[in-house]
């Protein structure tokens, strides 16, 4: 969906972002949630 006046796209495709596929379990996508959340901080 893109805001029809900023034009920007809000549709993210969150599997991606974490870098699993679509039918990762929920442990693949716990474990891929935290990986992220430590990239986050170490930069910080």
């Amino acid at each position: 969906m893109v805001d029809p006046v900023n034009g920007v796209d809000y549709l993210v495709d969150y599997y991606s972002v974490l870098g699993v596929e679509r039918d990762a379990s929920q442990d693949e996508i716990t474990a891929a949630w935290r990986d992220k959340v430590k990239q986050c901080v170490m930069v910080q």
